[in-house]
């Protein structure tokens, strides 16, 4: 029998392959755009944070603070929706930034060209006038040229920090969701340690929550400084051009 070690290896590229095939670049991402469709699903077939108005106590007011998460980090899946539209909009022009940054490579080249054909003319005002303004045109070029290169993988970046992102507050909704029926349990009191451990398992998602909130905390700001980047690289580039 083969080793566990090429079994799992063999294993691990079937799977990458299927995983290709339906449009995953990886595990890691088809983890991430599952959980964020499935929990997308789940709540909008009207899975959410039970109601109980009667309810009082800490419990209660852990309950009521799920609600107000579930309604917060909705809107923020709005926002996110939005960003992946501008960005999948990005995307398809990354190709027309590639294609234009080889423009800008060749017009570089003509120009060079025609200073190079001024020298030979010789000086005067009017070639000295022509040699000067190749020579801004040409630094103006070689600029946008340096601004449009790296956008490309800046976007895709910026596409990453996006899908984490997202994953994070998926995760967040799904740990709020489970909390939420947690606490309805305990005060309705079905907390039964042995089947059912409500107050450890509220306990524990709390915790995760906890976490969870830091590290997404983290990943926006990741998200907010490179959208600042792209956003200012873009900027720059629309004003050379202009």
């Amino acid at each position: 029998a083969p080793p566990r070690r090429e079994v799992a290896a063999a294993g691990q590229a079937a799977l990458q392959a299927e995983l290709q095939a339906l449009g995953y670049a990886d595990a890691i991402d088809f983890t991430r755009r599952v959980l964020v469709a499935e929990v997308g699903e789940l709540l909008a077939h009207g899975v959410g944070i039970p109601d109980s108005p009667q309810a009082d106590g800490p419990v209660a007011r852990i309950l009521d603070a799920m609600s107000r998460i579930e309604a917060e980090t909705a809107g923020l899946v709005g926002i996110l929706q939005e960003g992946r539209r501008l960005i999948d909009l990005l995307g398809r022009r990354a190709g027309e930034i590639e294609a234009l940054s080889a423009r800008l490579g060749t017009l570089r080249e003509a120009m060079r060209a025609v200073g190079a054909d001024v020298e030979v003319l010789g000086h005067g005002e009017q070639a000295d006038d022509v040699a000067a303004r190749c020579q801004q045109v040409d630094a103006l070029v070689l600029e946008c040229s340096e601004q449009l290169h790296p956008l490309s993988s800046q976007i895709e970046a910026l596409r990453g920090d996006l899908d984490s992102v997202s994953f994070r507050i998926a995760l967040a909704r799904l740990h709020n969701l489970a909390a939420g029926i947690f606490a309805l349990q305990i005060i309705e009191g079905q907390d039964e340690v042995d089947a059912n451990d409500a107050v450890g398992s509220l306990t524990e998602l709390c915790s995760a929550l906890s976490d969870g909130a830091d590290n997404l905390t983290q990943r926006v700001g990741l998200l907010d400084a490179r959208r600042e980047l792209v956003g200012g690289e873009l900027d720059v580039v629309a004003e050379d051009l202009g």
